[in-house]
């Protein structure tokens, strides 16, 4: 079980469903695959435990039910156990449909014969009185049910098993936790937000949302451009290290001296340094692909995680 909820979770920049694979590190890593595309942000790649944290989140805090759902479920219970009641709704449904023909009918009878224009007038007013009649009835019916004791009785059992699953959830064998997240889960995307946030929108089965923030230690990691190194090449040796981290005032100290390694640069261990850069770029910028998805979300709403992307 490589990932808990396969086929149902989409990259935010290319919109297909993401794959999970073995990265670079030897974890399970999520990755649509998609060619990127010119002038979007590359797509996020992150481990597929950061997401699945996301997930099991945004499902257990679903699972917390209150009075207007126990309410719900009874009724519920109560309509699926009385298929009188549903029958007389049905039949109620079926009358009002049919005045409702009625009376489309008598409207284009009196753009057609104008003629009898008092007459079907008078039908008219007939007709749209009874449709608002029949519809003040079937909105009392289905406001007069009242679940009873044995509903709220069956309503009381649903949420004392949601109440379990919420309290072991997170204990259940993964092929078990990927099923009921198979069966929960409609849509999902993930993407950054910013350089240092990735936002995970999940979709319910029923409609319900959820939306979680999670915040990396290190950020997104961004590949340096061929001017960036030109310049680490001709001023690594020749600047303080208040100056180098001038010139790239986005890149740390540590990330500095490990791409001046990569690029076989050293520095000399005495000499004259220059205090100002010659030059300076400016810090690298990620765009929030899941704006579309309502992030960045508020302040007070935001749940804030660490994840290693």
């Amino acid at each position: 079980m490589r990932f808990l909820a396969p086929g149902k979770v989409r990259c935010s920049v290319h919109y297909n469903a993401v794959s999970a694979a073995t990265g670079n590190t030897g974890h399970i890593e999520l990755h649509c695959g998609g060619d990127n595309l010119s002038g979007l942000t590359p797509c996020a790649r992150v481990p597929a435990t950061t997401i699945e944290r996301a997930l099991l989140g945004g499902f257990l805090d679903h699972l917390r039910l209150d009075a207007r759902d126990e309410a719900a479920l009874a009724k519920i219970a109560h309509q699926s156990r009385f298929q009188q009641q549903e029958s007389r709704d049905q039949d109620l449904g079926r009358q009002l449909a049919d005045m409702r023909r009625r009376y489309d009918r008598v409207k284009r009878l009196l753009l057609d014969a104008p003629d009898l224009t008092d007459d079907l007038l008078d039908e008219l007013r007939q007709a749209k009185k009874a449709v608002q009649e029949m519809e003040a009835r079937v909105a009392q019916a289905r406001s007069s049910i009242q679940p009873t004791t044995l509903a709220f009785h069956m309503a009381e059992r649903a949420i004392s098993w949601a109440e379990r699953i919420r309290a072991t959830f997170i204990y259940w064998p993964r092929e078990a936790q990927a099923r009921v997240l198979t069966l929960a889960l409609d849509d999902a995307a993930f993407g950054w937000v910013d350089r240092y946030a990735l936002g995970v929108w999940m979709r319910w089965k029923g409609g319900a949302e959820s939306r979680r923030e999670l915040l990396s230690r290190k950020g997104k990691t961004i590949g340096w451009t061929a001017e960036e190194n030109d310049a680490l090449r001709r001023y690594f040796g020749t600047l303080t290290r208040e100056a180098l981290q001038q010139m790239m005032s986005g890149r740390s100290m540590s990330a500095i001296k490990q791409q001046a390694s990569r690029l076989g640069l050293s520095r000399p261990r005495s000499g004259r340094r220059d205090a100002i850069s010659p030059v300076v770029f400016s810090a690298p910028q990620v765009g929030n692909t899941m704006a579309r998805y309502g992030f960045p979300l508020r302040s007070q709403s935001r749940v804030l995680e660490y994840a290693s992307a």
